[in-house]
């Protein structure tokens, strides 16, 4: 069973990647990216405060998540996955960073799960990514609480994703993960970002000794 859980949810995480990469008018290239934007104390705060009634309302429709994120201040944009499924692309700036994340509802094995996947920058030459960062993106998973890290090499980045049973979301809870992602997507950069990368080349390995002569 749990073998048939992964297989499903990986068709399902391919699937919502179409979102970001094969439609292109519901996505930003970059949206962890440091952007030339107006100073944090100029700008809105995200998520906006919400009152008591609409932090406790349960998501239960697509359609929920899109309406309380609106009135939460984030963007929405609501689009479909590659297989035609209905999606919300969700964008914002918070101080100096942007983000995206696309989200749908899918069943699984019979279950209702909630699907929150973001691409990351974009990486040029795959060959270049460092072993150490995909090690240490690994590592980092230990600590993101349920978010993991997806490197697709057709779209040439890594992927950010979220997998949660969606029975009982409230708002209160989607707008807590948001912000969980905010942090984890800030604390890794320096593993998925090729900007941050060391550019240094690697120490040239020592000449072969010459042969011996009588």
């Amino acid at each position: 069973m749990k073998s048939k859980f992964l297989s499903s949810a990986a068709v399902l995480l391919v699937s919502v990647m179409g979102v970001a990469s094969i439609k292109p008018a519901l996505a930003a290239d970059a949206p962890a990216a440091k952007p030339a934007a107006a100073p944090a104390a100029t700008e809105p705060a995200i998520p906006k405060k919400l009152g008591a009634q609409d932090l406790n309302t349960e998501l239960k429709t697509i359609d929920d998540y899109e309406m309380m994120l609106q009135k939460a201040g984030y963007t929405v944009k609501s689009g479909k996955t590659s297989t035609g499924q209905k999606a919300l692309s969700v964008s914002w700036t918070n101080g100096a960073w942007s983000y995206l994340a696309d989200i749908t509802l899918n069943q699984i094995d019979g279950e209702n799960y909630l699907s929150v996947i973001s691409p990351l920058s974009n990486i040029p030459d795959l060959n270049k990514i460092p072993i150490v960062s995909v090690v240490r993106l690994l590592q980092a998973q230990d600590a993101t609480r349920g978010w993991f890290f997806v490197l697709n090499t057709k779209a040439k980045r890594f992927y950010i994703a979220r997998l949660m049973p969606a029975t009982g979301v409230r708002t209160s809870l989607l707008l807590s993960e948001l912000k969980v992602y905010e942090a984890n997507v800030q604390g890794t950069e320096a593993f998925w970002n090729p900007a941050r990368w060391n550019t240094e080349k690697p120490a040239e390995a020592p000449a072969a000794p010459a042969p011996a002569t009588k």
